[in-house]
């Protein structure tokens, strides 16, 4: 069996007992921080980061294990997308709790962009499709006005006059940005879409400095995205300073902040990129990718040293997602066009990366969409879950205006791509565990090295951030939810 993939049935289980079973506090509180910096690298697994500290023992990422603890068995919330992890870290709840399920879905409680709000059942797209100018950097703020979402391909709230839904009034509870805010202590956040200001929370104010730039704007070769890299970095280095992003504004140093990191992840997608072999060891562009992101965070460091922070400041490293198949020799690359074929109008929304997710207009006919889907095996999905099944994972559609009708689990190496994405070596949303066993290290000031093997989940990153600043991680609403716990041995 492949070293870094369990059965379907095992994957599953192991994301339910993440998404409903509360961790055990095993450690006395931590000591408040005055500072907690996240950084997301997306596509870090667990081995990984192992590998990387382990070949490379004065790198930063070994400095940083050399005073935290490492969670071996770490996972993102299911589904592993990027939006739906980072909203999980933030809020300390899954996709049942938060109502966000991928960055595309099918609302029915809301009416389709642009229209009176005389039918319900829209469309909802949370990513660079929402953009003034998808293909701008600044998302086209620079001509919309200031805002890079174009209000018209929002859709609209029947229950609030037709109003359009921003992407931060998608989520159902508060995020970690707005409990800290609340607390009159500074927030920061970087990432790679206008549309992830849903992190702002429900208030739609939670991040005092965010900083979006759309990663679609682009090329997709190496080093056009580690100069994308670079210039979140350098915004990073501004906020150690006292000054927001743009390094122009003395405010004070963020008490919760962070970004996150996208060299590997496209490194692990392109074509001529991936790994040489199952266990992970690097092709040349995951090795270059590696080695410019450890340099962003030697830099991290060296700019918290100087601005002498490194002793208030707990960083913690991670990533919202993984990446599958490691190995390139088991890639099976299925078209989208498959799924839309067989389900035709009958579809709402439906998304296909190394998951398949389907929404309907017509919740009537789950069943025989599901059975029509397990009747073509060229879909390259093993597993197909529906009604109990799902509920019992992720979310219930029978009561959950948001959560997906169907969810497919693909065959092990099987990646959907359309016509622009024939060349995609790698992908990740699903729930396997080269998707979701992802790096996690906590590095608190005179700590000790550690490695904690009992699972962990992102979702703990919230609560535990709220306790590493000697706030009551119970004000976030999905922890109360969820009862989710801090993560164990802090």
């Amino acid at each position: 069996m492949h070293r870094f993939f369990r059965p379907l049935t095992l994957s599953l289980c192991f994301g339910t007992a993440l998404a409903t079973q509360p961790m055990p506090l095993l450690a006395a509180t931590p000591l408040p921080s005055q500072h907690v910096l996240i950084i997301s690298i997306d596509g870090l697994h667990a081995v990984d980061l192992a590998r990387y500290v382990k070949e490379n023992p004065i790198s930063a990422m070994a400095k940083l294990s050399s005073m935290g603890t490492t969670y071996t068995n770490a996972s993102t919330a299911v589904p592993s997308d990027s939006l739906t992890s980072v909203v999980s870290m933030m809020t300390g709840g899954t996709p049942r709790t938060t109502g966000i399920y991928y960055p595309e879905f099918y609302a029915r409680n809301l009416a389709p962009a642009g229209s009176d709000c005389s039918a319900l059942g829209a469309h909802v797209i949370l990513d660079e499709s929402v953009d003034a100018d998808p293909n701008a950097v600044d998302g086209g703020a620079s001509k919309n006005g200031g805002s890079p979402i174009d209000v018209a391909k929002l859709p609209r709230d029947p229950a609030k006059k037709c109003a359009p839904v921003y992407p931060h009034d998608e989520v159902r509870v508060n995020t970690v940005f707005e409990v800290v805010k609340s607390h009159g202590m500074r927030t920061a956040w970087m990432d790679k879409h206008p549309a992830y200001e849903v992190i702002n929370g429900p208030s739609g104010t939670g991040v005092d400095d965010l900083y979006l730039p759309e990663i679609h704007g682009i090329e997709v070769t190496l080093p056009a995205i580690m100069a994308y890299d670079d210039t979140k970095t350098e915004a990073l280095k501004n906020e150690i300073r006292g000054f927001d992003h743009t390094g122009k504004n003395k405010v004070g140093v963020p008490a919760l902040f962070g970004l996150n990191i996208q060299a590997l992840n496209i490194a692990q997608k392109l074509p001529e990129g991936g790994y040489l072999d199952s266990n992970a060891t690097p092709g040349p562009l995951i090795a270059e990718a590696l080695k410019h992101t450890d340099a962003s965070l030697q830099t991290v460091l060296d700019t918290l040293k100087s601005e002498n922070l490194t002793d208030t400041t707990t960083i913690i490293l991670t990533a919202k997602h993984g990446q599958m198949p490691i190995a390139r020799s088991e890639l099976k690359t299925v078209s989208t066009s498959l799924l839309k074929g067989l389900i035709g109008d009958k579809m709402g929304a439906n998304i296909q990366d190394d998951v398949m997710l389907v929404w309907l207009k017509d919740q009537s006919e789950t069943e025989s969409v599901a059975k029509l889907m397990r009747a073509h095996p060229e879909l390259g999905v093993g597993q197909i879950l529906y009604g109990d099944a799902l509920a019992s994972v992720v979310g219930d559609a029978r009561t959950d205006p948001t959560a997906p009708d169907i969810i497919g689990l693909v065959n092990h190496g099987t990646v959907y791509a359309g016509k622009s994405m024939t060349t995609r070596g790698a992908d990740h949303g699903g729930f396997s565990v080269e998707d979701t066993n992802v790096a996690l290290l906590v590095a608190q000031p005179h700590a000790q090295a550690r490695t904690i093997s009992s699972p962990a989940s992102l979702v703990q990153l919230a609560p535990s951030a709220l306790k590493l600043l000697g706030i009551d991680p119970n004000e976030l609403q999905a922890v109360k939810a969820e009862s989710t716990q801090i993560l164990p041995s802090l």
